[in-house]
């Protein structure tokens, strides 16, 4: 789903396993009629539907459509650049060796993945979980503010601060069943599999400073 505020001049770009579709939920309760809600899956709909949020609206612009995961690259060229520079953009990020994590259990619970963490990597699945290309142009970001996920409260009260809206939690977490609770993600990595994500992921890690 993407997020386009305009009534508050602001801009989400979702990025993977990153609660993004908590946020979006979030965000689509503060949305106006004049504002772009993207689709979600028929089971997150009902959850946004249940917390007040508002469906999908308004997701056509000059011929083309907003759409998940949209790169911020395609949402600036779609909107124009008057609109882009004039607007707050933001995202949240996440430690790659834990986003990895993430998302090997939650394609496990959809049963549509490899069974092990090794075979997720191996196989080349885990690239998937690479954000810089939806937030960057050319390998730097170009949104305005890019928030912690391991900060995630302190975060998206500035980001919230900034559209002069109030932050008061989230109320939903649409994808917490999948993985164990109080799951460590470092008991998952052999030293291999750990390398291979710090060579994936080097941009990420090298942006945010991010560390096993």
């Amino acid at each position: 789903m993407t997020i386009i505020l305009h009534s508050r001049k602001a801009i989400f770009i979702r990025c993977r396993k990153t609660a993004s579709t908590a946020i979006e939920i979030d965000l689509s309760k503060i949305a106006s009629n004049m504002d772009v809600v993207t689709s979600i899956s028929p089971r997150d709909e009902s959850i946004r539907t249940a917390a007040g949020g508002r469906t999908a609206q308004n997701i056509s612009a000059n011929g083309a459509e907003f759409f998940n995961h949209m790169p911020a690259t395609e949402v600036a060229a779609l909107l124009g650049n008057r609109i882009w520079s004039s607007y707050f953009s933001f995202c949240i990020e996440r430690n790659p060796w834990d986003k990895v994590v993430s998302m090997f259990f939650h394609r496990l619970g959809r049963r549509t993945s490899a069974r092990t963490l090794h075979e997720f990597i191996k196989s080349g699945e885990f690239l998937q979980a690479r954000n810089a290309e939806l937030y960057c142009k050319d390998g730097s970001p170009i949104v305005t503010y890019i928030g912690k996920y391991e900060e995630l409260d302190v975060s998206l009260n500035h980001a919230y601060s900034k559209i002069g809206a109030a932050y008061t939690g989230l109320n939903t977490s649409p994808k917490s069943q999948f993985r164990p609770i109080l799951d460590n993600y470092r008991d998952h990595y052999s030293e291999d599999l750990k390398q291979d994500v710090e060579q994936a992921f080097q941009n990420e890690i090298k942006l945010h400073g991010y560390q096993f």
